[in-house]
């Protein structure tokens, strides 16, 4: 079985710091947002059990494709 990709109509974005507009993407063809976190283990005790997780060290990554883009 064969599979297909096609674009159904680019992405717009506006990117805004505060009040102010500082920057319009009216063609985008690719977006991605990933977030992430550490996690450490927290052991001890007989048979050094697993007692809980430290998070810490949180992560955010977009991209962002702009078929034109005019910097």
């Amino acid at each position: 079985m064969e599979t297909f990709e096609f674009l159904a109509g680019p992405g717009r974005v506006l990117f805004i710091d505060g009040q102010r507009i500082i920057g319009v993407g009216k063609t985008l063809t690719d977006t991605t947002f990933n977030m992430s976190i550490t996690a450490e283990e927290i052991r001890g005790g007989a048979a050094n059990a697993l007692r809980g997780k430290y998070f810490h060290d949180s992560n955010m990554n977009i991209t962002i494709t702009d078929v034109t883009c005019i910097a």
